[in-house]
């Protein structure tokens, strides 16, 4: 490749042409590896984020809908629960609620006992409703979890999702 030196008023070759001028012709794809390499430095220095499986969470409205016009007595037992839990432990808020149904959703244990506590009570009320099939329970799940998040920001000390429901369920 050949650059025009004007100064010269000839064509040089480009390695001979940025010796006599001293510029830098850095490509783009160099600038872009480093801009790259830079954002990996960035990158690795930050901590890992947390994964949550929100699409497990979600309801559809139409399944919504469906739960709660044919099922709204397993709605009520698992508001139950959730309920008896908070007036048990003082310590469950909105933001324990929360951990409790992403648990019961995701069929996963936990350390903490009070959760365990709430996980039992709510795997005998699965257990006293053996018609049921698995689908209904996990969409009744999810409808309370979106209950849950349309009522509260789920945050420490929080109980407007209890206060909410408590009003529904004696």
């Amino acid at each position: 490749m050949l650059l025009y030196d004007w100064s010269l008023g000839m064509a040089l070759p480009v390695n001979d042409y940025l010796s006599r001028t001293g510029a830098d012709m850095s490509t783009k794809t160099d600038k872009r590896k480093k801009e790259l390499q830079a954002f990996a430095k960035r990158r690795a220095r930050r901590p890992e984020p947390i994964v949550v499986p929100n699409s497990s969470l979600k309801v559809g409205h139409a399944v919504e809908r469906r739960v709660v016009r044919n099922h709204a007595d397993l709605l009520q037992n698992i508001e139950f629960a959730l309920v008896n839990a908070a007036s048990d432990s003082h310590e469950v808020d909105d933001q324990c609620i929360e951990r409790i149904l992403r648990h019961a959703i995701t069929q996963k244990a936990s350390e903490d006992p009070s959760i365990n506590s709430a996980l039992d009570s709510l795997a005998a009320i699965r257990r006293q409703r053996e018609e049921d099939p698995g689908d209904r329970w996990s969409d009744a799940l999810r409808v309370v979890y979106a209950s849950l998040k349309r009522h509260s920001n789920c945050e420490p000390g929080e109980t407007s999702y209890l206060r909410f429901v408590s009003q529904y369920v004696g």
